[in-house]
């Protein structure tokens, strides 16, 4: 890129005045160097030797004659001498970091060589380097990647071998070189880093201290009297004029040009538009100086309302019979919805009812049979009437017939008259009463006390194993619910525990108060003391329990003792009985023992029909609620009003799933944009900031943009995800309006629509911050580049 001093010269070359005085020169000197320029090579440095006025006003055909390619072409006509590419007389060596036109030759041999693939820069990088090994490998030598005398001979000698021509270029200080060619190393690992911070430093805040420093540094060249020199070398350049400088001695070469020159007055359109640039360029930096601009934060996310999204499922597995709303639909709350057809369900329902109808007709059968005397006839009916299974009938008829029998034999054994029996019957009974009446009197007394103490420990006994069962089941009841209220006490101090381990180091950081600290704290303690508490509790519940279990245990244990003494009392009165009455009468009480023992293994089966009975009749009770509940629900209703959103039962026939989402309803609240703020910025964002939402379905261009205000931030950052793969924080912003007016025409917003907002931090930045900042970050990059 050319230097910015040079643009201003080659902009205004006549800018600057300067008065017409008589200058001293050796013009013969000159003259007859310009005769012999097509003869000699250009020097590389500006010479102290300038024509004056006689002969510039002398050579204007010469000069007009003369093209600007003929200038340029005569520059790139320098040649090198490629065989010696070192500077003559001194013997040097090209090593890593050398630059210069010897080495920019070095570089063009050897990329004839197809040893070198790189850029004509003149700078002996790693490339270079590179491209010398494989030189020196392949012809035998001393591998170092440095050009020294041996290196430069073999390269002198293959080139002359291949017959390849000497290498042409440019000397470094020609004017004319219109491009600074990149570094070689911009081809290594850092190259695409370096190419983009060059592109990037080429801002607007680059061109303003160029042109601030290009502007100083006129004026200091204006000042010093050294402008007057480097514009006439410019015009004559650049007109391709033949006064070529003299050649003068070394020394004469490195002498500043400080003698006066006759110009010419220049016009006045270089000059306005000099100080124009220049009055830009102080206005362009007063102005950035002094301006301000807002800084906001960008964050993207979506509206919501601000109610919960209402998601509507299918209570049980049916079919839908009538859909009474459109997707789109808006709705009030309680508005039906959906409605199922009910005939499975009443079926259902009329199902259960008939069963547990079933059940409980069964049950006081047999609770009627077990507690009083029933007829062989009335008991037939009744199980004709309830349909029992086969073995229940037969269980039932038995029962009816022995207690039938025992009645008749304890009639007997009464000396009373049975009205049901024929007449041999009736006298076979006369004559046993009359035989043992006077020998039954002394012995019935006891063995009647005797039976009722039994039937009584009998029922006391059934009632003890019964409330045994039931208090075994309330003993297991209990262990399962302390076990559950001790777990779910540990888990709730597992979490105020987790929390309070949380809210630590924001306490160290100040970020929560020391008084939320201490109250989760306090929670924590008030956990520890309930879960010990109800361990206590339960601990106590369950010991009075299982001694409850104990007692019934002891209970059984005392009366099973005492039915067994009992039963030896009954049995020695009743041998005292038949001691007392006829012979025949043992059989007969025989028989009632008998009938007896059946009995009772009846009623023990029969018990456990009852109790299966009974649990049947808990689980259709419970099924018959649940049926019930099922019934209600056939028609779904809207919980708020709101706008129908992805119905799926679109039509009737729609089988659902129990848990199926059917409808989604869409509360009509207010909109609310629900924003992730980057981690790397949620510094400065607070609550209460002004803030400005943009529609991604809208233009901004054309739409306009909303405003709003930051209504919560959230206090921790979520984690990566697949959606957002970085740490942000969630916030919620309020919309100041719920619509876009354009054209006198109001555009509703809709829930789910993708937003951008830009909350806005400070308004006191200047712009110039913003290129010295951008400034800055470029340096600090380039410290990076390895």
């Amino acid at each position: 890129m050319p230097d910015p001093t040079t643009l201003l010269l080659l902009t205004c070359a006549n800018c600057l005045s300067a008065n017409a005085d008589p200058v001293d020169v050796a013009t013969d000197t000159c003259v007859e160097a310009q005769s012999d320029h097509r003869q000699q090579n250009i020097s590389a440095k500006p010479s102290n030797c300038i024509s004056p006025p006689e002969t510039i006003a002398q050579t204007p055909e010469i000069a007009n004659t003369t093209p600007i390619t003929q200038a340029g072409d005569a520059l790139q006509e320098t040649s090198v001498n490629f065989s010696n590419p070192m500077v003559p007389g001194i013997k040097t060596q090209l090593r890593l970091g050398n630059r210069g036109k010897e080495v920019l030759a070095l570089q063009e041999q050897l990329k004839q060589l197809n040893h070198y693939s790189g850029i004509l820069d003149g700078v002996y990088g790693k490339l270079t380097q590179s491209a010398v090994s494989q030189f020196q490998k392949a012809q035998g030598l001393k591998v170092d990647g440095i050009v020294g005398e041996s290196t430069q001979e073999k390269l002198a000698a293959v080139a002359k071998q291949k017959g390849i021509p000497e290498p042409k270029t440019v000397q470094e200080t020609d004017p004319f070189i219109t491009s600074n060619p990149l570094p070689e190393e911009e081809n290594s690992e850092n190259a695409p880093q370096l190419k983009s911070n060059n592109i990037k430093l080429n801002s607007l805040m680059g061109w303003v201290v160029v042109l601030s420093v290009g502007i100083g540094f006129v004026a200091a060249m204006k000042k010093f009297g050294a402008l007057e020199q480097w514009q006439l070398e410019w015009q004559n350049a650049v007109a391709g004029m033949d006064d070529i400088p003299c050649e003068l001695e070394e020394e004469e070469r490195d002498r500043p040009f400080d003698r006066p020159v006759m110009l010419q007055q220049s016009s006045a359109l270089p000059k306005a538009i000099t100080w124009t640039l220049i009055g830009l360029a102080l206005f362009g930096i007063t102005w950035a100086s002094i301006a301000k601009i807002e800084q906001v934060i960008p964050a993207e996310g979506q509206l919501k309302p601000q109610g919960t999204v209402k998601e509507l499922q299918a209570p049980v597995r049916g079919v839908v019979k009538e859909v009474h709303v459109e997707d789109g639909q808006r709705v009030k709350a309680g508005e039906p919805l959906i409605s199922f057809d009910p005939k499975a369900v009443e079926a259902e329902l009329e199902s259960l009812k008939t069963i547990r109808t079933a059940l409980e007709a069964e049950n006081q059968f047999y609770s009627t049979l077990t507690s009083a005397s029933t007829s062989p006839n009335a008991a037939q009916a009744e199980l004709s009437r309830l349909k029992l299974s086969s073995e229940v009938s037969l269980l039932a008829q038995n029962r009816t017939a022995l207690m039938a029998e025992n009645e008749l034999l304890r009639t007997q054994l009464n000396g009373g008259i049975g009205t049901k029996l024929d007449g041999d019957e009736r006298a076979w009974l006369r004559v046993a009463n009359a035989e043992s009446q006077s020998r039954r009197q002394i012995a019935t007394s006891n063995l009647s006390q005797a039976e009722q103490e039994l039937r009584k420990n009998q029922a006391k006994l059934t009632d003890a194993r019964a409330r045994l069962a039931t208090d075994r089941t309330i003993l297991q009841e209990l262990a399962s619910r302390n076990q559950l209220a001790v777990t779910n006490a540990k888990d709730s101090l597992a979490i105020e525990k987790k929390i309070l381990s949380r809210m630590e180091p924001l306490v160290t950081e100040g970020a929560i108060a020391r008084v939320q600290y201490d109250r989760q704290l306090q929670e924590v303690t008030q956990r520890s003391k309930g879960l010990l508490d109800e361990n206590s509790q339960s601990q106590i519940q369950y010991d009075r329990q299982q001694q409850e279990v104990r007692s019934r245990r002891a209970e059984i244990a005392q009366l099973i003792a005492e039915q067994r003494r009992l039963q030896h009392e009954r049995d020695r009165n009743r041998s005292t009985l038949n001691n007392t009455t006829a012979i025949g009468q043992k059989d007969v009480l025989d028989r009632i023992a008998a009938n007896k023992k059946q009995v009772a293994e009846i009623d023990s089966q029969l018990d456990k029909i009852v109790l299966e009975n009974k649990k049947r009749l808990a689980e259709v009770d419970s099924q018959l609620s649940q049926a019930e509940l099922n019934f209600k629900y056939q028609e779904l209703r809207a919980p708020v009003a709101g706008t129908v959103f992805d119905l799926k039962a679109k039509n009737a026939g729609f089988v659902s799933e129990p848990s199926q989402v059917l409808l989604t309803i869409v509360p009509d609240d207010n909109l609310i944009a629900e924003v992730f703020i980057p981690n790397k910025d949620i510094g400065f964002v607070k609550e209460d900031m002004k803030a400005n939402i943009r529609i991604e379905s809208f233009p901004f261009s054309e739409f306009g943009e909303i405003e709003g205000e930051v209504v919560s931030v959230g206090s921790d950052a979520l984690p990566p995800d697949e959606v957002h793969p970085f740490y942000r924080f969630p916030a919620k912003v309020k919309l100041n309006a719920q619509d876009l007016k354009i054209r006198e025409r109001n555009i509703p917003l809709q829930s789910g629509m993708a937003v951008d907002v830009n909350i806005k931090l400070r308004e006191d930045r200047r712009v110039i911050g913003l290129f010295t900042e951008l400034f800055t970050k470029k340096i600090e990059s380039l410290e990076k580049v390895r």
